[in-house]
This record gives C-alpha cells, structure tokens and sequence, in this order.
C-alpha cells in the first residue's frame, strides 16, 4: 500500500500524511487536522443583529409619526379654493 505523501498547507514541505481515516498530520511541524469534526463556523454578529431590529424600530416610529410639509390622505397640505372664506367685493 502506497502512502499519500502531500505538501503541508503551514509548512509546505511534502510532510502531510493520513494517520487515521479522516485524520492528516504533517511529520516536520506541528500541523494537524481532523476531517471528521466540523469546522468552527462564525456565528452572525451580535451587532449585525441590533443593528436590524433598530432599523426596524425606527421604521415603525416614522411611520407613527407625522411629518411637517407631508399630509396624510384625508388632510391636504394647502389650503384649496373650497376651504379658503369668501372675500366680499368693494364697492
């Protein structure tokens, strides 16, 4: 049986061997690695978290509130010629 020699990814000498299955250790330095156990995934950051559900609160309290120069639907932002008090001519 002929042995799988391949090159170390920390050293990179042609050092890298199978010990086990699923298990590669380099024999000139200290590298090891075990295929079988997941890799250490990064978790989302915390901070990625708070900053949505701020942008979300302040979403729903722009949406709440009124804003200057911006009508709602049923009010409108100027004065029409409806709403406007009749002026009597002068004589």
């Amino acid at each position: 049986m002929a042995a799988n020699i391949l090159d170390c990814p920390k050293c990179s000498k042609r050092a890298l061997v199978e010990r086990r299955n699923d298990l590669y250790q380099c024999l000139s330095c200290d590298f090891k690695r075990d295929l079988a156990e997941p890799k250490n995934e990064k978790q989302p950051s915390g901070d990625f978290v708070w900053v949505l559900l701020l942008a979300f609160i302040m979403i729903l309290l722009l949406q709440g509130l009124p804003i200057r120069g911006i009508s709602s639907p049923n009010q409108p932002s100027s004065p029409t010629l409806d709403s406007l008090p009749e002026v009597n001519e002068l004589p």
